[in-house]
């Protein structure tokens, strides 16, 4: 019973979750982008928030009894170059996209290569802590585009 109330009671607060986002966006608090909202149990107050705009995807909570301004992070898109669509025509990379509903690259040149970073920001809570990589993926390309590793992050 107390999962019941607490799925309807998310669902009558999603509307409100997101209406809240629309509003900064509409008073330019917010950037511009596609709006959705996601609970975190185990208080139905507590919100993960993502806006989804050309070249980034935002990342923040929303406490839905403070009404204060959802506070979002920017996660930028890297580049496209060859070694990132090498990184993500990777088998487990696709695998990884499919599966993502807020997908995160993050990518660190070096002297050898580039390593790419996957994951998923609705497993890091509400955007503000770092993923606990569990559910990440990690790409290694060499500086002659070959692929060095490609598998999960926290092996």
């Amino acid at each position: 019973m107390t999962i019941t109330v607490y799925v309807l009671a998310a669902g009558l607060l999603r509307d409100r979750a997101e209406a809240t986002v629309t509003k900064a966006q509409a008073a330019g608090q917010l950037p511009a982008g596609s709006v959705s909202a996601i609970p975190q149990p185990p208080w139905i107050g507590r919100w993960a928030v993502f806006i989804e705009g050309e070249d980034a995807i935002w990342a923040g909570s929303l406490d839905l009894i403070t009404q204060r301004r959802p506070r979002v992070v920017r996660y930028s898109y890297p580049e496209r170059d060859r070694y990132l669509l090498t990184a993500i025509s990777t088998p487990e990379a696709v695998r990884f996209l499919r599966f993502a509903r807020y997908p995160c690259l993050s990518r660190v040149d070096g002297p050898d290569g580039t390593v790419f970073e996957l994951e998923d920001l609705r497993f890091s809570m509400s955007g503000w802590e770092q993923s606990n990589r569990w559910f990440g993926i990690c790409v290694e390309v060499g500086r002659d585009g070959t692929v060095r590793y490609a598998g999960f992050s926290n092996p």
